[in-house]
């Protein structure tokens, strides 16, 4: 393999596991905002 595709096929998979960490994040921002207003909402 070329070291400029070994490069090309790094940056993608490096791509790609940012975006998922990025969107894993969100969703847990948003299931733990849920969560806590949930439990707001039971206790008041």
């Amino acid at each position: 393999m070329l070291s400029g595709e070994w490069l090309r096929v790094m940056g993608a998979i490096t791509t790609r596991f940012s975006v998922l960490r990025d969107l894993s994040e969100k969703g847990l921002n948003k299931l733990s905002i849920a969560g806590t207003g949930y439990l707001f909402s039971a206790w008041s």
